[in-house]
């Protein structure tokens, strides 16, 4: 059924109108969300670069390889701007800061068991637990 049939000339231009509107307003909103995807995204990978920074030597050696691992399977195909490599992105991007808070968990619980072992005072123990615990 033609869309001149169900409306009027006046009603069809209103719906028109209405309709460039919304698609407008979604064109800005597709934008903005994209944007806002990218800046969490960076900040998150900001944080990453932090937490890898600060591993403890004998963490390296250890959990290193398998992050490296992790960010050389990434394929993505940046041109064609697809949901998909978004996707990957965001995976592996919550991938990469579990690993490194499970790390820095590890450490921290390495390091409480041999601050506790020292005879040294107790305040050293909760410095640790400061220092360690995630951003």
């Amino acid at each position: 059924m033609p869309f001149d049939n169900l409306c009027t000339k006046g009603e069809s231009d209103e719906l028109l109108g209405e309709l460039v509107c919304e698609l407008k307003l979604l064109r800005t909103l597709v934008r903005e969300v994209g944007e806002n995807f990218i800046l969490r995204r960076e900040g998150e990978i900001e944080s990453i670069l932090a937490h890898v920074e600060n591993l403890p030597r004998r963490s390296i050696r250890r959990e290193v390889p398998e992050l490296l691992r992790d960010l050389h399977r990434l394929r993505l195909k940046p041109r064609k701007g697809r949901l998909r490599d978004l996707k990957e992105i965001d995976r592996l991007v919550d991938d990469l800061m579990e690993s490194l808070v499970e790390i820095q968990g590890d450490e921290c619980r390495q390091e409480l068991a041999r601050r506790r072992t020292d005879p040294k005072s107790s305040t050293a123990v909760r410095n640790v637990t400061t220092e360690l615990r995630p951003a």
